[in-house]
């Protein structure tokens, strides 16, 4: 069977706030990020009293989970107007709680979908000459990040 590779061509990320679902208009990129933090233990120690130092024997770590977070950062093209989710991704916005829900290949029947809730973390709006100006958005996840396919 041959393998099918996704395109980002149709990926779809929708931001909520106040019961609204609202797309991002003009989005040209999203990343998903997942990390853990992981505790590390090793039990090697001095020699202080013969049981470590140079002469005992080099132990494998021992790894706990301490926890999961993740986060998302899109870039859009930046809207004179408020359009679709611009309104909740202005830098005024800074902090506030929103929803979130990822789409990496459309938002049809079938389709993975990625959703949390998470705090709209830093907002940026650069401007140069002759270039188009897009707008770069960071919300950190606030609790669990799901996984579902869309019915």
């Amino acid at each position: 069977m041959a393998t099918s590779i996704t395109k980002g061509t149709d990926g779809v990320l929708e931001i909520t706030s106040g019961g609204t679902p609202e797309e991002v208009p003009c989005l040209r990129s999203w990343t998903l990020n997942t990390s853990s933090s992981v505790n590390t233990e090793n039990t090697r120690c001095m020699k202080s009293n013969g049981d470590g130092g140079s002469a005992s024997s080099i132990a494998w770590d021992s790894n706990t989970l301490q926890g999961k977070s993740w986060s998302v950062d899109m870039e859009f093209f930046w809207q004179k107007t408020d359009e679709g989710a611009s309104t909740y991704l202005d830098p005024t916005k800074a902090g506030e709680t929103v929803g979130v829900k990822l789409y990496p290949n459309d938002n049809a029947s079938g389709e993975k979908e990625y959703s949390g809730s998470g705090l709209v973390a830093s907002v940026s709006v650069p401007s140069e000459v002759g270039s188009n100006i897009t707008q770069t958005v960071t919300i950190t996840g606030d609790g669990a990040l799901a996984i579902a396919t869309v019915v």
